[in-house]
Order: C-alpha cells, then sequence, then structure tokens
C-alpha cells in the first residue's frame, strides 16, 4: 500500500509540473496552448508537451504494476511481465512519433474550423495505426523469444490486452488535442489522476488473485477510463461531432475482441504467419508502387499525405 501511494503521489507531482508548464512567448493573444504555431513547433518534438498526458498514466501504470507484481506475486513474474511490457511500449513510442507529425495538421484544421477533414481524415489514421499494432501481436511469440529467450514465450498473454490499451490511447488521444486546443489541460490532469488512482486499485484487488496477468488488463481497463473521461470532456465542450463517435465505436470494440482472437491464436502459428505473409505482401507492394511519395511525406512528417497513399490503394477508407 505505502509502495502504491508513493506512486500515487510522484504521479500527481508529475502532473502538477505538467499543469505549471508556461509558454515563454507572452505575445500570443489566443493564450498559451491556443497557438497553432506552438504546437507546430513542440509537437514535432516527439515527447515534450503535446504527449505528457499520456506518459503521465503510462509510466505510473508501469511503474505501479511492476511493484505490485513483486509484492503480490513474485519477483520472478515480474521479470515476465516487465519484457513484456516492454516490448508492447514500442507500440506507445510508434504513436508519440504520429502523434507528432498529426498534431499540427489537426490545430490546422481547427483553426481553419475545417471538421470535415478532420473527421474523415482521423479514420484511415486510425485504421492504419490498428493494423501495425495488429502486425506487431501477430509477432508477439517471437519477438518475445528474441528478447528473452523460451523462458519468456509464457508472457505473451501480456501484450495483446496492453497493445489494445495504446489503441485506446491513440483515439483519446484524438480527443485530447481538442482540450488543448480549447485550454483544458486541467481536465486532461483531472482524467490521468483518476485512472492512476483506478490502476492502483485494480491492481490491489486483482493481482493477487490473477498474478501479473492482471496487470496487463487492469492498465488496459486505465486506458478504456481514460477514454471515456476525455470523450465526456470533448462532449462538454460541444466538440463532439468533430470526430465520427459511431466509427470509433466499432473501432475500439473490434479492438477488444482482437484481445480474445489473438489468445487463442497463439496456439496456431502456421494461421499467424499465413496472415502475416498475406499483410507484408500488400503493405509491400504499396510501398513499391508509391516509394517516392513515402519517402517524400516521412521527410515532410506529412501524415495526411501518408495517409492519402494507402486511401487511394484502397487499404484504407
Amino acid at each position: 500500500r505505502a509502495n502504491a501511494l508513493r506512486q500515487l503521489k510522484k504521479t500527481m507531482k508529475f502532473v502538477e509540473k505538467f499543469m505549471s508548464y508556461k509558454r515563454d512567448n507572452e505575445n500570443d493573444p489566443r493564450g498559451n496552448f491556443h497557438s497553432f504555431q506552438f504546437f507546430k513547433y513542440h509537437a514535432f518534438c516527439g515527447y515534450t508537451t503535446i504527449n505528457y498526458p499520456f506518459l503521465i498514466f503510462g509510466q505510473q501504470a508501469e511503474n505501479s504494476n511492476k511493484i505490485m507484481i513483486t509484492k503480490f506475486s513474485s519477483p520472478e513474474d515480474n521479470a515476465l511481465y516487465s519484457v513484456a511490457y516492454s516490448i508492447s511500449s514500442l507500440v506507445s513510442i510508434l504513436w508519440a512519433s504520429l502523434n507528432s507529425a498529426w498534431s499540427p495538421w489537426a490545430y490546422d484544421k481547427m483553426d481553419k474550423k475545417d471538421y470535415t477533414a478532420l473527421k474523415e481524415t482521423s479514420k484511415p489514421y486510425t485504421i492504419f495505426f490498428l493494423v501495425i499494432v495488429l502486425c506487431m501481436m501477430l509477432l508477439t511469440p517471437e519477438i518475445l523469444y528474441l528478447m528473452g529467450g523460451e523462458s519468456y514465450l509464457k508472457a505473451k498473454y501480456v501484450m495483446p490486452p496492453v497493445m489494445i490499451g495504446y489503441v485506446f490511447q491513440f483515439v483519446y488521444s484524438l480527443y485530447v488535442n481538442i482540450e488543448f486546443y480549447h485550454k483544458k489541460q486541467r481536465n486532461i490532469a483531472l482524467g490521468t489522476i483518476i485512472a492512476a488512482a483506478l490502476n492502483i486499485l485494480l491492481n490491489a484487488i486483482f493481482i493477487p488473485k490473477f498474478g501479473y496477468i492482471a496487470a496487463a488488463y487492469t492498465t488496459l481497463i486505465g486506458y478504456i477510463a481514460l477514454f471515456l473521461i476525455h470523450f465526456y470532456f470533448v462532449k462538454r465542450l460541444n466538440c463532439i461531432s468533430w470526430y465520427d463517435t459511431k466509427f470509433f465505436t466499432k473501432i475500439l470494440s473490434f479492438s477488444l475482441i482482437l484481445i480474445i482472437i489473438f489468445n487463442l491464436l497463439y496456439k496456431f502459428s502456421i494461421i499467424r504467419y499465413g496472415l502475416l505473409v498475406i499483410i507484408f505482401i500488400i503493405i509491400l507492394f504499396i510501398l513499391i508502387k508509391n516509394k517516392k511519395e513515402i519517402i517524400e511525406s516521412l521527410k515532410e512528417k506529412d501524415i495526411n499525405k501518408l495517409i492519402n497513399v494507402f486511401r487511394r490503394e484502397k487499404v484504407l477508407k
């Protein structure tokens, strides 16, 4: 309990630092967080102001999970969980890179009140991320074997719920961008504190009963809670129509079903390899066909141009 409380206090201190952040340039009449130029500068820095809310919960969840697994289960289980979680967190790094490219474009559309472009582009953007997550989940056993050896393969069941948690992070980050735009960073901090407290509480209840695997699902629940919290805050801002709620509901529901599918699929390697080959051939064909345009979009960090390549090939609709 003492360790859990310390983790919560650290989270709250980190949130306090985030809340006290000030922009040096005071000449922007629209305020610190409302300026598109401010976002454009900081978004390309990756793990900076724009990504703070997401990093806070992720760091808290990782630390509290490890502490409570060691306390309620064993150091050996903590080692298994830590390796699996670290590999899964590669998805979060990918999200941070994508968000760095997406955010400036999104804030520009908000400034221009071009909500149709925001809504329509967010759909293939989300599918694009989900496909990457799906590929990583297909390779989970092999990645675990390379990183930790055969003894770590049993931890493969940690990775689907954690990775799907990052899908929820990806989607709620779109709503958090709206909160940033309206200078509602207090809402962001409040949501992070609630999710962190929920994560610690659920860990204390379920890790003693179900072991280290439970920590992966409590982390997922924390990300689901954050999505619901930020969805509620954006609804209060009357900006919920900026994105397609039905579309995201379907995507996130499908993502949760994927956890069950992959837990079963890990027992059938031939099927996994077959799916990987099919996806690889499709992606390779698109990359070769649109090589120049893809390279340009990556150099310019233009996520919209990259999405349009896949949309034109009818991979993303």
